[in-house]
């Protein structure tokens, strides 16, 4: 898929570009470090190449009102878990286009 005007799209997946991105604008303005960890980190140590994935952050600080404000960025599906401090983004997302590998959710603790 691929989108050259911009335009945003409501999609069921999100680009593995825009969630980071996303997730880095959220920690800037949170003034929270974010980590990327799960199976994505053991796949690019291991140079294999990228599919499509689900995401996984944890956050140093406040992971629950992270996740709410990443889920304004990528306006998507929030679901979250407060007796465990976990958070789940799923689509359908609001995106630009574009190829690449894909994500169907990101999961933030």
């Amino acid at each position: 898929m691929s989108g050259s005007d911009g335009a945003k799209a409501t999609v069921g997946h999100v680009p593995i570009s825009e969630a980071v991105k996303a997730a880095l604008h959220v920690s800037a303005a949170r003034g929270e470090r974010v980590f990327l960890v799960g199976g994505i980190v053991r796949d690019l140590m291991m140079g294999r190449g990228l599919g499509d994935y689900d995401l996984d952050l944890v956050v140093e600080g406040d992971g629950l009102a992270f996740a709410q404000m990443l889920r304004e960025r990528l306006s998507c599906e929030l679901r979250q878990h407060p007796a465990f401090l976990t958070s789940k983004l799923t689509g359908p997302f609001a995106v630009t286009p574009s190829d690449g590998p894909l994500l169907t959710e990101v999961d933030v603790a």
